[in-house]
């Protein structure tokens, strides 16, 4: 399954990029938001991973984004994602 996450702000400065596109191999069903960011440790490193979580615990300004749809409208972090999703993130404070 591959999903594209689009990065603002500072985020996009600490990832190296504005985009990745993630490729999610598992046998869980369904992957959700949350194997989506660890993932992102793996890639971009284990500390932006947990910058992500840290800043959604601490700041209700954190906007993640599934295909345009705020995850604090759905399933928070539990929001399922399916091939060919976009996932942007904006971290407080942010713009494009």
């Amino acid at each position: 399954m591959k999903v594209r996450v689009r990065f603002f702000g500072t985020l996009r400065e600490l990832a190296g990029k504005k985009e990745i596109d993630l490729d999610l191999e598992s046998h869980k069903d369904p992957i959700v938001v949350r194997d989506v960011v660890e993932a992102l440790g793996k890639v971009v490193g284990e500390d932006f991973s947990q910058k992500i979580f840290d800043l959604w615990k601490q700041h209700s300004s954190l906007l993640i984004l599934v295909n345009g749809v705020n995850i604090r409208l759905l399933k928070e972090f539990d929001t399922a994602v399916k091939d060919g999703d976009e996932i942007a993130i904006f971290p407080p404070g942010a713009g494009g």
